[in-house]
Parts: C-alpha cells; sequence; structure tokens
C-alpha cells in the first residue's frame, strides 16, 4: 500500500513560469514577484482551478502578461513543492490557462508595482472553447481517446463495451464527453460510474479503481488533521438522483416495444460492507423515459447503472484538513483509519475515494482540503481486524456491489502521477498508466 513519502517536517513552495508565443518560458522570480498566497483546486467532476495572488515589485512584468494573453492560448505552468532544500516533494509540473487576472497598481516611483491576482484552469477549460459538428463512432473509449488526441492531451482511458454512434452538434468537447459519454460508459465487466478529470496534464476516464493510487491514512496519528463526516442519504436532490434505484423506461420506436430496465446494486463499486435499506422505500426510484436509436442495447443499462451509480458515491462525505502533506490526490483511494487507543474502529473507517482537493499555501505554509465520498458505512460492531473469522458479524444490511481490487491496485507499476524527484530545478516525471513508461 503507498505511504505517504514526503517530509513531515518543512515548507511549502510554488514554481512559477510563463509560457510565451515562441514557447519561450518567463520564470517568476521570487524577488520581483512575492507569492502571498494560492489556491490550487482540484476536481474528478470538473476543471481544476488555481487562484493566485502575487505583490509584483516590478511594474513591467504586466507586459510580459500582455504578451501571453494576447496569444489568446495564455499558458501558466507550476507545480507545489513541500520539504526543505535538501529533500524537497515535488507535484508534477501543472498547466493551465489564464482565464483572467487583476492588476492593482500599488506605490509610486521606485516602489510601484502591482498587487497581481490571477485566475487559471487546467485543460478541461481549453477543450471548452471549441464547438465541434462532427459524428463519433466507436466505444466510448475509442472516442474519448480520439477527442484526448485532438486536444494533444495523453490520456488514461478504461476499456468500455458498446459500438456506438453519437453526434456531436455544436458542442464542445468537454461538455460533449461530460453530457453524452460519461453516462454511456460501462466497462466489459458491466460496470459503470466513470469519472472525466485532468491529473497533472492527463486526461482521465474510467472507474475510480481502474490503475488507481491506495494511500494509508492514520487519522489520530497525523498532525494538523480534522475530520467532518456528513450523512446526505435524506437530502431531496440525492433521492431525485436516484440514490434508491433507477427505473429507465426504453422505447424502441422501429418496434414499439417498451421495456423497463433497473439498475443492478450488485454492479456497483462497494467501498465498505453496509448500505442503507433504500429499497424498502416503495417507487423511490429515479424513473428515466428513453427513447432507444441505433445504438445497442448496453446503451440503456449503461444510464440506469451510470446515475445510480454516482448518487451512491456521494451518500457519505468527508472533509478532511491536513497540514504539510501534499501527496494524496484527487482519483486516489484513501484507507482512513479512525481508531482511539484501544477502542473499536469507527463506522467510518475504510477506503474513500478522493472527489476534490484544495491545495492553500500561504507564507510558506500549506493546507490540503479533501474531499472524500464513499456510498457505504462501516458494521457497528465490526473492528479494523478480527482475527477469528468466526467471531467476524455480517451487517444486517449487506452492502451490494463489486469491492475494488485492491491488491492488484498496489501492485500496479502503470498508475500515472509523480515520478523521483530530486531537487528543484529537476522536471518531475509522469507515468503513463497505461504503459507505465514515460509520458
Amino acid at each position: 500500500m503507498t505511504q505517504p513519502t514526503q517530509p513531515s517536517e518543512g515548507f511549502a513552495v510554488v514554481q512559477y513560469q510563463l509560457v510565451l508565443p515562441q514557447k519561450q518560458t518567463v520564470v517568476f522570480d521570487p524577488n520581483r514577484l512575492i507569492l502571498l498566497n494560492a489556491e490550487i483546486k482540484d476536481d474528478v467532476y470538473g476543471a481544476g482551478t488555481g487562484l493566485h495572488t502575487f505583490q509584483a515589485t516590478d511594474p513591467a512584468f504586466l507586459e510580459s502578461l500582455k504578451q501571453v494573453m494576447s496569444n489568446a492560448d495564455p499558458m501558466l505552468e507550476f507545480r507545489l513543492g513541500f520539504g526543505t532544500p535538501k529533500d524537497m516533494y515535488w507535484l508534477p509540473w501543472q498547466q493551465h490557462i489564464i482565464t483572467n487576472y487583476d492588476a492593482t497598481y500599488t506605490g509610486t516611483g521606485a516602489d510601484a508595482g502591482h498587487l497581481l491576482v490571477i485566475n487559471s484552469a487546467n485543460s478541461l477549460v481549453r477543450a471548452a472553447r471549441v464547438t465541434k459538428i462532427t459524428a463519433r463512432k466507436g466505444t466510448v473509449a475509442e472516442i474519448v481517446t480520439a477527442i484526448a488526441a485532438e486536444n494533444k492531451l495523453a490520456a488514461v482511458v478504461e476499456p468500455t463495451d458498446g459500438q456506438f454512434l453519437l453526434y456531436q452538434s455544436f458542442v464542445d468537447d468537454s461538455q460533449f464527453i461530460g453530457e453524452r459519454l460519461l453516462k454511456r460508459a460501462v466497462t466489459t465487466k458491466g460496470r459503470a460510474g466513470f469519472y472525466f478529470y485532468i491529473r497533472d496534464n492527463v486526461l482521465h476516464f474510467h472507474t475510480p479503481d481502474y490503475q488507481a493510487t491506495v494511500v494509508q491514512l492514520n487519522y489520530y496519528k497525523s498532525t494538523g488533521t480534522q475530520l467532518t463526516v456528513a450523512d446526505i442519504s435524506q437530502t431531496q436532490s440525492l433521492w431525485d438522483a436516484g440514490v434508491a434505484g433507477v427505473r429507465l423506461t426504453a422505447h424502441d420506436p422501429y418496434s414499439g416495444q417498451t421495456k423497463e430496465i433497473d439498475s443492478d446494486p450488485n454492479e456497483a463499486l462497494r467501498l465498505a460492507d453496509t448500505l442503507y435499506l433504500f429499497s424498502t422505500i416503495t417507487n423511490g426510484q429515479l424513473n428515466i423515459p428513453y427513447h432507444l436509436s441505433c445504438n445497442p442495447p448496453v446503451e440503456a443499462s449503461a444510464i440506469a447503472q451510470y446515475h445510480y451509480q454516482i448518487a451512491r458515491q456521494r451518500i457519505f462525505q468527508c472533509t478532511l484538513h491536513l497540514e504539510k502533506t501534499i501527496n494524496i490526490r484527487h482519483g486516489d483511494l484513501l484507507n482512513v483509519s479512525i481508531v482511539q487507543q484501544s477502542a473499536a474502529a469507527s463506522c467510518h473507517s475504510g477506503y474513500y475515494y478522493v472527489t476534490s482537493v484544495l491545495y492553500v499555501v500561504e507564507k510558506s505554509a500549506v493546507t490540503t482540503v479533501y474531499t472524500l465520498n464513499r456510498g457505504e458505512v462501516r458494521g457497528q460492531d465490526q473492528s479494523l481486524s478480527v482475527k477469528n473469522a468466526s467471531q467476524q458479524l455480517e451487517p444486517e444490511s449487506k452492502a451490494p456491489g463489486v469491492d475494488p481490487n485492491i491488491p492488484a491496485v498496489q501492485s500496479s507499476t502503470l498508475t500515472a502521477g509523480a515520478g523521483n524527484y530530486s531537487s528543484a530545478t529537476a522536471y518531475t516525471t509522469v507515468a503513463d498508466a497505461n504503459t507505465g513508461k514515460p509520458a
């Protein structure tokens, strides 16, 4: 199991550079551009964003920024590190587009400068700037791979079932993938619930446990931690999303036949052993009317399963604050151990899917806020480990679903992410999750 590898003490550093139209770079001089704070957010549900605030002591820097913006593709590259000069852990360089900036003039004469605030976003925003009219044919995985190539992005895509013909009509690539392809994606084993996001400049399109990184966290042995658990199972928005199941009524206009297709909880990802008894609520399912077309029948079952899986995955939401930690990333599986001394493990211990990460850097300190999600809870009477299998208690409401293949995930060397790090001047290597070779 992957363990945190960065130093427990040190300071946070963010390095920046602008990419000029001729592919030249302007490295931010920390003596002329003082970083006041940075908020960098990555998310599996949408585009990653950055809010970077500087005190610029050189008013001429605005000229370089103007050159970048005039290219209509203004690129800002940055990387976050934590540690000491001799032992620094770096995340890979992130490529963002500058969405906008504000420069407040400060001082006069030799003391002139700007209070500069730069907003940035990752390549999902770049892909959303151009609408297209085209026919897409192939498996969902093949279509996503083709779109990634059109946007000059490396991609980690899980193979999918079914051959499709889909029309992209005056829709941008990010919207097309998010609204049309996600809900039609189903693995060759029948599992839905794909996620679509950017991590380290690589487009990811897969289920949570496909080539994932697994990280262990002992909550009570970690410093600067705060954990808040929210149970949103009874919110109307979650019921409207299909947490109690999905019933899709598929009508075939060619044959005139209508068929009901139900989501299957046994094909959903299961991260703990107990699921609330939503099935006891009569007619609690989400009903979706649907007209079949030329696409295969797997399309209808995939849509039903997708809505159920995504809604179920959001039942429990944990907000975790950590200090001096940057190596847990969005898209990871985090195994949280919540045990007080000799007491039994909390029912909220166990695996979670890391859906969002917010790095807050200020005065060389970093605080990271993680959002963790899963659909199940641990049995109240179980500890993290029981020596005698006969003493293991089975929860009254055994959660149906498929467990993540943790041993396979742990042994995988194909996961995309930070490679070796050696110095403040070395670029971090990013591995291709499908080949294991440097991207």
